[in-house]
C-alpha cells in the first residue's frame, strides 16, 4: 500500500495501517512535515498540545502548551521514527493511474504498483490571490509567503482576512514595527480566546459539539462578552449571533 504525503494525515494513516499489519510505503516530495517548515516564524498551534497529537504517540510535554512551528516539525519527524515508517523523501508523485492489479503511481521515470493508494497531500497547498480591480503600487504577499515582519518595518500594512493566520500575522507585523496595520474582513468575525484563565476553548468546543447550535452560540456569546473587551473603537463590531466564522487569539 502507498500513502502519498508525509504530513500529519499521511503519517497517521500510515502508522495505523502498519499497526493493523499492512505493509505501507509513504512517498513524499520533500521531507517529513515539509509544509510546516515553510510557514511563518511566529506560528504556534491554536489547539492545545494534549489534543493535537497523532494516534499512537503524544506530543511531548516539553514542547509546551501551544507548540511552535519548529516543534510541530520535530514532532512529525519523531512520529515517523517512533512508528518506524518507511518514508521515501524526495519522491514527487506525478500521476496515479489504474493498473492491472490496482494502481500505478508514476514518479518521474519510475513507477510503483500498489493495490491501494491513500492521497494525503492536503487541499490548501495552492496559494490563491483574488484579482481585484484597479492598480496597486505596493507589494501583495500571500500568507504562505510571509515569514516575519522585518520587510514591513515602518510601512503601512493591510492584512486581508481575519482567520487564525490573518489575525496572527497582523499582530506579528504590528509588534514588528509596522507604522500602521489595518485588518480587512468581509463580515465581523467571532473572536474566541485561545484559552480563558488557562482553560483551552478547544475543550469547550469538544464538550458542546453535540449540543443544539443555538445553545452553543449563546454559550460562546456569553464567554466572549466576559473575556473579550469592547472592540468598537478599533472598528470591529460584536457578532453575537453565530460562531461559525471565528479566529482564536492568545
Amino acid at each position: 500500500m502507498v500513502v502519498v504525503g508525509a504530513g500529519p494525515a499521511g503519517l497517521a494513516c500510515a502508522a495505523m495501517l502498519q499497526r493493523a499489519g499492512v505493509k505501507v510505503v509513504v512517498l513524499e516530495r520533500g521531507e517529513v512535515g515539509a509544509a510546516w517548515t515553510t510557514r511563518y516564524d511566529r506560528l504556534h498551534l491554536h489547539t492545545v498540545r494534549w489534543l493535537s497529537g497523532l494516534p499512537g504517540y503524544r506530543i511531548p510535554r516539553a514542547f509546551g502548551k501551544w507548540p511552535s512551528r519548529d516543534r510541530v516539525v520535530e514532532y512529525l519527524r519523531r512520529y515517523a521514527e517512533e512508528h518506524a515508517l518507511d518514508v521515501c523523501t524526495g519522491v514527487e508523485v506525478q500521476a496515479i493511474e489504474r493498473g492491472a492489479a490496482g494502481w500505478v503511481i508514476r514518479t518521474g521515470d519510475e513507477a510503483v504498483e500498489a493495490e491501494r493508494v491513500v492521497v494525503a497531500t492536503g487541499y490548501s497547498n495552492v496559494p490563491f490571490i483574488p484579482e481585484w480591480p484597479g492598480a496597486f503600487a505596493g507589494d501583495i504577499v500571500h500568507s504562505s509567503q510571509y515569514r516575519n515582519p522585518t520587510p514591513f518595518q515602518g510601512r503601512r500594512v493591510l492584512v486581508v482576512g481575519a482567520g487564525n493566520s490573518g489575525a496572527e500575522i497582523a499582530v506579528d507585523v504590528a509588534d514588528g514595527g509596522a507604522s500602521d496595520v489595518l485588518l480587512s474582513v468581509r463580515t465581523p468575525p467571532s473572536i474566541i480566546r485561545r484559552d480563558t484563565l488557562g482553560f483551552p476553548s478547544q475543550v469547550l468546543g469538544i464538550a458542546t459539539m453535540h449540543l443544539p447550535v443555538p445553545v452553543v452560540d449563546r454559550t460562546a456569546a456569553g464567554i466572549r462578552r466576559v473575556s473579550i473587551p469592547n472592540l468598537a473603537p478599533t472598528g470591529s463590531r460584536r457578532r453575537p449571533d453565530r460562531t461559525r466564522t471565528s479566529c482564536a487569539v492568545a
